[in-house]
């Protein structure tokens, strides 16, 4: 009870696909302490929904970050046609994203053989969320949850050139007329 009423809260459904009894026992744990700090979980639950309601839409953000940050413009380029390939249609109109979307859309850019390019979107998605929350959003940046080492891992490409490959660039630099 908190002043004097009785709340009810809900964590969430039980079971498969829901959350475990001890996530639970741990939202409990600290629904508790928020009352004993004279805190109303409801309210606070709806305050949530409020910000996020009142909150603008990622493609709000994503273009501003895109005006606003200062990058190389070919940066830039690169990560206004990933935004535009990957980003804006899926999360576009949405005010909020989870690192569960996040992780699904990266999972699915690297199934179709592009690595690279999920990766690009997880940074676009961690700079332009740092940005808003940087400008007063209270919102959590889903790309935190999703390193870029679970998204996909490259090897190094270290290697030395052989001398026949050496003679090669040599005679296509004496080709091309270029200045010492």
């Amino acid at each position: 009870a908190l002043h004097g009423r009785q709340e009810t809260i809900t964590f969430g459904r039980y079971g498969i696909g829901g959350i475990t009894l001890a996530e639970a026992r741990e939202q409990l744990h600290e629904a508790k302490k928020m009352v004993a700090d004279g805190k109303s979980q409801a309210k606070e639950k709806a305050r949530n929904k409020t910000r996020v309601k009142n909150a603008e839409t990622f493609s709000a953000w994503a273009e501003k970050w895109l005006r606003g940050y200062q990058m190389a413009d070919s940066t830039r380029d690169m990560r206004r046609s990933v935004y535009a390939r990957e980003l804006e249609k899926k999360f576009g109109n949405r005010k909020l994203i989870t690192h569960e979307d996040l992780r699904a859309l990266t999972d699915t850019i690297v199934a179709r053989g592009a690595p690279a390019t999920a990766i690009h979107a997880r940074e676009i998605v961690l700079h332009v969320y740092r940005w808003a929350i940087e400008r007063g959003q209270k919102v959590e940046n889903p790309a935190e949850l999703v390193r870029p080492s679970s998204i996909a891992k490259f090897e190094p490409r270290d290697r030395t050139l052989s001398p026949e490959e050496i003679r090669l660039m040599y005679q296509y630099l004496e080709r091309t007329g270029s200045s010492p």
